[in-house]
């Protein structure tokens, strides 16, 4: 049972230092980008940045929340920075939502997305809705780990 507790607490310390370091990297890349704008961002930066927008906008307010802001303009940013970090349940979600636009690509323009999205049927809405829900069921806890 110690070595249990041991483990466990050990886990959470690590969860807790790999939350921290990917916190203290947004926060500096935040800081550059308080005087210039993304394209100011190296590549690591950008994939970083935008794979964190990604997952707090959809937990904050969902994919059609995320899809309706400015942040989806860097789509594939979000989707290199998965790949390198190997989330592949969040990856499969994020290629299932851009196959809802006509190119099967999330348009890197917000506008074009709007009219797009406003376009669509309910269906495509539901499936955006069941999207959002199996994001949800992976879990938010594991996120900054797999970044780290």
């Amino acid at each position: 049972m110690l070595l249990l507790s041991m483990r466990s607490t050990h886990t959470k310390q690590k969860m807790q230092d790999n939350y921290q370091r990917i916190d203290d990297r947004y926060n500096d890349i935040a800081k550059k980008l308080q005087h210039s704008n993304h394209t100011a961002l190296n590549a690591e930066e950008k994939q970083l940045f935008s794979a964190i927008m990604f997952h707090e906008e959809i937990f904050n307010g969902g994919l059609l929340s995320w899809l309706t802001n400015i942040n989806s303009n860097y789509a594939q940013d979000v989707k290199l920075a998965m790949k390198a970090c190997n989330m592949l349940e969040r990856l499969a979600i994020l290629n299932k939502t851009a196959s809802l636009f006509s190119a099967e690509k999330i348009p890197e323009d917000l506008h074009k997305r709007l009219q797009e999205i406003s376009m669509w049927p309910d269906r495509k809405l539901q499936e955006l809705e069941e999207l959002d829900n199996n994001y949800y069921n992976i879990g938010n806890s594991r996120f900054y780990d797999e970044l780290a």
